[in-house]
């Protein structure tokens, strides 16, 4: 496994073995999870948008047989609140 900007000499020392969960928010769409491009960090909060853009996994693995374009996988719940 490699880390970008650590070698694999100082895994023990990697930032990535420093994190830790700070919550688990279940998705609304459990087979449809959401695009999610970004996200904020302030000194107390973490801030991830759950968006109506979302990725079908039903779609994904359909894709991955006949290699079409992820773009196909890709569904819009226009009508739910973000």
């Amino acid at each position: 496994m490699i880390f970008l900007g650590f070698s694999n000499s100082n895994l023990e020392d990697n930032l990535m073995n420093q994190c830790k969960t700070l919550a688990k928010i279940p998705c609304r769409w459990p087979f449809n999870p959401t695009y999610m491009h970004a996200f904020a960090v302030t000194d107390n909060y973490v801030v991830l948008i759950e968006q109506s853009l979302c990725i079908s996994l039903a779609q994904l693995i359909q894709l991955s047989i006949t290699h079409g374009p992820m773009t196909d996988a890709l569904v819009w719940h226009e009508n739910e609140p973000v």
